[in-house]
């Protein structure tokens, strides 16, 4: 790839709907066409904010397996609007978050969140790769905390517990996390649930990947500050099909 490509290697277009860097803006355009004839239209922007970022991570497995991780973007502003059936959602003032991956996903799983209030932005997660690349049971969880000039503390020591209710999906997750610099526990109560069947790989048969909203509660301690708040957030796990 030539370094010119490699500049424009963010940019993509599918049909009606775009993605472009603008210094350190990514302009998003959508046009989307709903279940019932209605469309999603319109743009929107986020900015990433210097320091509020979490470098590139890589897992490594046998026979070659690789699989990377990076968030350019832990908290950055928005700006712009969509109008959805006719009715105008605007983002501007919000909050906006933005990760990628890369390399080898077949068959892999995993636990993930985030939230952001104030200067503070938190993420964990947990991933379990296919067996015949390493033991999931030995792959560490991870909970970081950043602020406004980048990572306060972060933790491998970490728990994460799913509650389900009596549908089978979940109904809260707990995660605390403990290291030197953090002390830190989320409650993460689940609201809007969209639930994707895995169509490619061995998790095609009975598996659910479940993106959730919902409200976190987080307490404790991340380097010398006290940290309490409640505040919307997202998080994804999976779900045995019946």
């Amino acid at each position: 790839m030539s370094q010119a490509d490699a500049l424009k290697a963010p940019e993509l277009t599918i049909a009606g709907n775009s993605v472009r860097l603008d210094g350190s803006k990514d302009v998003v355009s959508l046009d989307l066409p709903g279940p019932r004839g209605q469309r999603a239209r319109g743009t929107f922007t986020i900015e990433a904010s210097p320091g509020r970022l979490v470098p590139p991570i890589e897992i490594a497995g046998a026979r070659g397996w690789r699989s990377g991780y990076v968030v350019p973007v832990m908290a950055g502003r928005l700006e712009g609007a969509l109008d959805v059936a006719g009715e105008p959602v605007s983002f501007a003032g919000g909050a906006g978050y933005h990760d990628h991956n890369w390399g080898f996903w077949q068959g892999v799983s995993w636990q993930w969140g985030q939230v952001q209030q104030g200067d503070l932005s938190l993420i964990f997660g947990r991933v379990f790769p296919p067996r015949e690349a390493a033991d999931p049971d030995r792959i560490p969880g991870f909970l970081g905390v950043l602020g406004p000039d980048g990572p306060i503390g972060y933790a491998t020591n970490v728990k994460i517990a799913e509650e389900d209710g009596k549908d089978g999906q979940p109904r809260t997750i707990t995660v605390s996390g403990r290291s030197p610099l953090l002390d830190v526990h989320l409650r993460f109560d689940v609201g809007p649930v969209v639930m994707t069947r895995m169509a490619q790989g061995p998790l095609a048969n009975g598996v659910n990947f479940l993106q959730m909203r919902g409200q976190y509660t987080v307490t404790g301690r991340a380097g010398e500050r006290a940290v309490e708040f409640t505040a919307p957030g997202s998080a994804e796990t999976f779900r045995e099909s019946k």
